[in-house]
């Protein structure tokens, strides 16, 4: 399986940091997000993880008739932004996805766009000091069922990411396949073990996330969770992986984790959208509505509030 890895050894870039400066790296952000701001549709809400002890900030957008159907239940989507980014970023896929619901073309959803910290990849940090992963799987999907007319079944619960957050939704999606059935990962940032971190990711961040230890690295890889949990997504889980075929820094990337996947006999759906870079504006706006046809096929059985079966999706 690990043939596939040879692909990118050429590649000089960690696609979980902005292209432009490769070498990049800050500190930790906030788990309550200081700009209070609401893209358009979307609410600023405060979660008191016991984890932390602590409130952990997220924005979160409900369908249009959420307050006037109050009987209904719906499926939910679980955002995660990029390397450097922030809960925001997601603010876009929102208003695209209201559009879409308004016009009949997406199912009616909810997104909770979530806060990594910036650049926590989207796992425990080894020491623990970071432990995003577990507020998420072990804190936040239970208190989100609860408080939100949410469908709480893993066939209605979605995540998706761009780049450090499609390496997430694939990490979280296949690692905890217990919770999410559907997984979308645009140009996801598909680093490996043998892109010898030290070199390829800021030695801080590698330091921080990762505690500078290759192993615990390598355990929490896209590529590790699709081997590891091969046996389950392969039968039950909806995935998309999207990449621009332009995206110098995850086109080569994408094409070798569609080699695994093929090589585990996981289904899938590979989208390459021509002459887009590493953009999440431009590949929703150059696949228009087409992006949610894999929306309506995972969840367009919820549009009445009930349970679909999966395999028949």
């Amino acid at each position: 399986m690990r043939a596939v890895f040879g692909l990118m050894a050429a590649l000089s870039v960690c696609s979980l940091l902005p292209a432009q400066n490769p070498q990049a790296s800050k500190q930790m952000r906030d788990w309550v997000d200081p700009d209070r701001s609401e893209p358009s549709g979307t609410r600023y809400k405060l979660f008191h993880s016991k984890i932390l002890n602590g409130d952990y900030s997220y924005l979160v957008y409900l369908p249009p008739d959420y307050d006037s159907a109050p009987q209904k239940r719906y499926p939910s989507v679980y955002w995660l932004h990029r390397f450097d980014g922030n809960q925001r970023d997601g603010g876009r896929f929102a208003q695209l996805l209201d559009s879409a619901i308004r016009r009949g073309k997406a199912p009616a959803m909810i997104v909770f766009l979530l806060n990594g910290l910036g650049e926590s990849c989207w796992v425990d940090s080894k020491d623990g000091k970071y432990p995003v992963d577990s507020i998420i799987t072990k804190e936040m999907v239970p208190y989100f069922d609860q408080t939100y007319r949410t469908i709480p079944r893993r066939e209605a619960r979605a995540v998706e990411g761009m780049s450090m957050g499609g390496y997430g939704a694939l990490r979280l999606g296949f690692s905890h396949n217990d919770l999410f059935g559907v997984v979308s990962a645009l140009a996801p940032g598909l680093i490996s073990e043998k892109d010898q971190p030290p070199q390829r990711i800021p030695p801080d961040l590698f330091e921080r996330v990762m505690g500078s230890d290759l192993e615990y690295f390598r355990a929490n890889t896209a590529w590790t969770a699709a081997e590891r949990n091969v046996d389950k997504i392969g039968k039950n889980t909806l995935i998309r992986i999207v990449v621009g075929d332009k995206d110098t820094v995850n086109y080569e990337r994408c094409q070798a984790y569609r080699d695994l996947l093929n090589n585990l006999q996981v289904p899938f759906q590979f989208v390459v959208v021509p002459g887009v870079k590493h953009s999440y504006p431009e590949l929703y706006a150059t696949l228009g509505d087409e992006a949610f046809v894999f929306y309506v096929r995972a969840m367009g059985r919820f549009s009445g509030g009930g349970v679909p079966n999966v395999q028949a999706l």
